[in-house]
Parts: structure tokens; sequence; C-alpha cells
């Protein structure tokens, strides 16, 4: 890997760290990261690949945003999950009944809370 080009990533990982990396998951305009590949002479999804490869730095692009993660976080998620699962298997099925119940009959500003607060313990991404 070229000098400049192992400079250049390591910018950006620098000030992926600035914007509270890898504890968050960060997130830049995609057309401006773009620009700023090409205006070096290289390719994004080329840096997106040595990221990903030499870096463990993983990225989910939007129609305007890049967004980097680290990888366990996908893997707490899915472990999260896996526990969830576990939890309803063991449950009453008319508990489930109840539970469900209790839901749809929140409003949509109560379904919001609890999405907000799942969110700030850890539990939605």
């Amino acid at each position: 890997m070229s000098e400049v080009k192992e400079k250049f990533l390591n910018q950006i990982i620098k000030n992926l760290e600035l914007n509270g990396f890898p504890s968050k998951k960060v997130s830049f305009d995609l057309l401006k990261m773009y620009e700023l590949a090409d205006d070096k002479g290289f390719s994004f999804n080329d840096i997106l690949e040595d990221l990903e490869n030499h870096h463990s730095i993983f990225s989910e692009k939007t129609d305007e945003k890049i967004i980097f993660y680290k990888e366990q976080e996908q893997t707490i998620n899915a472990d999260m999950f896996k526990q969830a699962q576990d939890m309803l298997s063991q449950m009453d099925p008319s508990e489930i009944e109840r539970i469900k119940d209790m839901y749809e009959n929140m409003s949509d500003e109560e379904k919001q809370n609890i999405m907000e607060q799942a969110k700030k313990m850890g539990y939605m991404g």
C-alpha cells in the first residue's frame, strides 16, 4: 500500500475517532468522501475495502451518507436478538399475547418512547 494511501486511511480513521468511533456509529457525507478519495487519486470503494480488511471498520451506504461501524456491534445486536428469542420461547403463550395486546393498545408516542429507551440501553442500533 502506498504511503499516500496509508495517510489517507489514517486521516479517515482519525476523523472517525474524533467523532466518537468506535463506541458510536459515525456517518460522513457520501459524495464528499467520494470526492476526497478521487482528489487523492483513489477509488473510494477501494478505500472502504482497505478499511474493512485491514482495520475491521465496516460501512453502510445510504443515499447521502456513509455510516462506519465496528463489526462487534453487529455481533452484539445478533446476540441480543438471540437472547430475546430464547426468552420468548420460554414464555407462556398467554403471556406473549398479553404483552402484544398491551403494546398494540399503546399510543404512537408511548411506542416511540419504548424504542428510544431500547436504543439508549443499547438494544437497538
